[in-house]
């Protein structure tokens, strides 16, 4: 069973044995427990990463929400496939908070697509393949093109002085057309491997 909103389909996994198995009726958004190896799959149209501060009543907001906390050692991959509009429209950025027990949380991780804590050496991955029109407006953060496939630092996390403990991101484009950086005003090209 899948859980449908705006029309995209969500499809949560969990890696076990090496292959990553089906989880039926998930209820969005999800918790990631610690030393998990996660695969949230979407598919659809219009797919709208952040939708700048609006983002609870825009109808077409899918990734706010998505997920709530994620535990120590967990890798979380997000795919987005076959999606005619794909839009990051807004620096995303990291605050922290200390909570009752005195250790520190970060709040608003990807403004709210991650909207509770997140542990250590956790990855996070998002992966858009096979989509067009995609847009990057990643206000005040550098948007680094490698090897025409790869675009990192799309999302600049500021968190001051409490910086995550070993936190990766990655966010890649695969056979992906019609890139556009508003921010730079002007065209990527198409990213493809």
């Amino acid at each position: 069973m899948t859980t449908t909103l705006n029309n995209n389909i969500k499809e949560y996994f969990i890696k076990n044995n090496c292959k990553y198995e089906l989880q039926p009726d998930v209820t969005f958004p999800v918790t990631i427990p610690a030393n998990q190896d996660i695969l949230i799959k979407v598919a659809g149209n219009d797919t709208t990463l952040v939708d700048e501060e609006r983002w609870s009543s825009h109808e077409k907001t899918l990734l706010p929400s998505l997920i709530t906390s994620i535990g120590n050692n967990a890798k979380v991959k997000i795919e987005i496939t076959q999606c005619s509009n794909v839009i990051i429209n807004k620096r995303l950025s990291l605050g922290s908070s200390i909570n009752q027990n005195g250790s520190k949380s970060q709040a608003a991780l990807i403004d709210s697509v991650i909207t509770g804590t997140i542990g250590r050496n956790v990855t996070l991955k998002i992966l858009i393949v096979d989509s067009a029109n995609i847009i990057l407006n990643a206000q005040d953060s550098s948007l680094i093109i490698n090897d025409a496939d790869l675009i990192k630092e799309i999302i600049n996390i500021d968190d001051g002085d409490n910086p995550l403990d070993n936190f990766k991101l990655d966010v890649e484009l695969i056979n992906c057309a019609n890139i556009h950086c508003p921010e730079d005003n002007k065209e990527c090209g198409v990213i493809s491997i």
